[in-house]
């Protein structure tokens, strides 16, 4: 599986741009309770993709 980046930035268009943890109060998981950033991981061999929390260094 390989890190295909924030599950935010894949949200729209202008998401990217958006005020950095925003998204983490309205995506459905508990990411911002135990300290983690969900990121979209993706297998380069069937294309299977899945949402897994990645622990948080900082703020940008």
């Amino acid at each position: 599986m390989e890190d295909a980046g924030k599950l935010e930035t894949f949200y729209g268009p202008y998401s990217p741009y958006e005020e950095w943890g925003d998204t983490e109060m309205t995506n459905g998981y508990m990411d911002q309770a135990a300290g983690e950033c969900m990121h979209i991981f993706s297998c380069q061999h069937c294309g299977l993709q899945t949402v897994q929390g990645v622990e948080e260094v900082g703020s940008p």
